[in-house]
């Protein structure tokens, strides 16, 4: 390969055929527009190439420079991640940057490892251009055992490595054999801070949690059969950051930002902070149009609400409740700083607005399945849940194999959740935020989230658009749900 002045450059490695390929941006091509180039070689030494795998399309909304392309695959196809450039200014810039460009990053797909790639939609990124994206990186590995990427097995350790695109109230716990391992306390908060100050001075992360212990404090059974056909199986011990009925000392005067965080693998708490100031800030890890909290917020399994709540006057005791239990004592404390006003609205994270009119509409029915698989004494499972007829089996590691659903990437989708049976269901989809639309039993103003409470009976609309290619999995968070058949896979390609 002659001397080249590349930036950018990412090494994609092809263990089957013990082939490097290095992509990169390259200069114009045929056409005299921006490309994508590619080089390969079996040592890293001799490389052959460049050949371009990608040329700016006519009529694609950028019109300048390809910025740090990456090279993936999953299953049988390629995708390039790519950050381009456009002419169009920017209303707003983006700290000092110049010049004011749009900057915004697209999933591009082919069939070949050396192309034609081609993008899913040629009038806009896959990205929000407004985030003025600059190498960014695609993360399309869900971390559920099975699906796409094996179990971490004892004794063994496995790390992580995924961009931080958006800032809020997140939660890490397993999926495999997740009763007891939820049960046993392997769980617990994620935090990713704002790029800018939020305005609060103070916060607390509270993780809500119960405990199947007996009186001794021995662990129970974690899922009941009896109990998971019905609202699932509850602890007996409730907790807040893992001791029951905390005291928890909050200064006077001030706004403070409570994270809480439902850790639970069954209940749903009915939160309520009687004779308080509150108000909501954030919705399961995205912004919302800050609003009174008001009665009580029904928070289910794996769901987040970030509270702005200001604090009384010193020596005032506030209860955080489910319902009419106590749950936390706030004890406000003498401060000498002075009083805050309420901050500003939190930033909005960098979500595509799904195209409702273009959007292809797909039906989900939550339903009742009363079905064994085989012999529970040989491994089977109990089926006492499905989607749309279809009841996943926790002991068939294949399951993911047959999505319930096959989403084209860049695509606007519509899911209309209906929950056939008579109790409550926290409808979770990983690798993707989706719009709340509206429902049929609640007044609902629109807003990002990755978890919907979908309630007895009810029919709710959510919208999103598929930007991340992979197998996701979309299933209830009352956990002994999803182990008895409340889980489905959807693939985005």
């Amino acid at each position: 390969m002659p001397d080249e002045r590349l930036r950018d450059s990412c090494v994609w490695v092809d263990e089957a055929n013990q082939t490097y390929y290095l992509v990169s941006a390259g200069r114009r091509g045929p056409n005299g527009r921006a490309t994508v180039v590619q080089y390969y070689s079996k040592d890293l030494v001799t490389w052959n190439g460049p050949r371009v795998i990608f040329e700016i399309p006519e009529g694609f909304w950028s019109n300048r420079g390809i910025w740090a392309p990456e090279l993936h695959q999953y299953k049988d196809r390629f995708y390039l991640f790519v950050t381009f450039d456009s002419d169009h200014k920017l209303a707003e810039q983006w700290r000092d940057w110049l010049p004011r460009v749009k900057r915004g990053s697209q999933v591009l797909v082919a069939d070949k490892v050396d192309g034609p790639f081609r993008a899913s939609d040629l009038t806009k990124s896959t990205l929000p251009p407004d985030m003025m994206t600059l190498d960014g990186t695609l993360w399309v590995e869900d971390g559920v055992p099975y699906l796409t990427t094996p179990p971490i097995h004892p004794g063994q350790s496995r790390t992580f490595e995924f961009p931080l695109i958006h800032a809020g109230t997140f939660w890490y716990h397993p999926h495999l054999s997740s009763s007891e391992q939820l049960g046993r306390g392997l769980v617990g908060p994620l935090i990713v801070e704002e790029r800018e100050p939020s305005g609060f001075v103070h916060e607390r992360v509270l993780g809500l949690k119960t405990w199947a212990v007996d009186e001794q404090g021995a662990f129970t059974d974690f899922s009941i059969p009896r109990e998971a056909a019905r609202g699932g199986t509850p602890g007996r011990l409730s907790t807040v950051n893992g001791s029951h009925a905390p005291r928890i000392d909050l200064p006077a005067g001030q706004v403070v930002r409570l994270r809480l965080i439902n850790l639970d693998s069954t209940v749903t708490y009915r939160l309520n902070l009687p004779g308080a100031e509150a108000r909501l800030y954030a919705l399961d890890g995205h912004p919302v149009e800050p609003r009174p909290l008001g009665k009580d917020y029904w928070l289910g399994p794996g769901m987040r609400l970030d509270l702005a709540l200001k604090v009384p006057d010193s020596g005032t005791e506030l209860a955080l409740r489910n319902g009419p239990l106590r749950l936390a004592t706030l004890v406000s404390q003498a401060s000498s700083a002075p009083a805050l006003d309420w901050p500003s609205a939190l930033p909005a994270n960098p979500l595509p607005e799904p195209d409702l009119v273009a959007a292809e509409t797909l039906k989900f029915n939550f339903e009742w399945a009363a079905a064994l698989s085989g012999n529970l004494r040989q491994g089977a499972a109990y089926k006492l849940w499905q989607i749309n007829g279809q009841a996943w089996d926790i002991a068939d590691k294949t399951c993911a194999d047959r999505p319930i659903a096959r989403l084209q990437l860049g695509r606007s989708y519509i899911f209309e959740l209906r929950n056939m049976t008579q109790y409550q269901h926290p409808i979770h989809l990983h690798g993707m935020a989706f719009k709340v639309l509206d429902s049929d039993r609640r007044e609902i103003i629109p807003y990002f989230t990755d978890t919907y409470l979908l309630g007895k009976n009810e029919r709710a609309r959510i919208a999103f658009v598929a930007d991340n290619p992979g197998i996701w999995m979309f299933h209830c968070h009352v956990i002994d749900h999803m182990e008895t058949g409340l889980m489905a896979a959807i693939e985005v390609a």
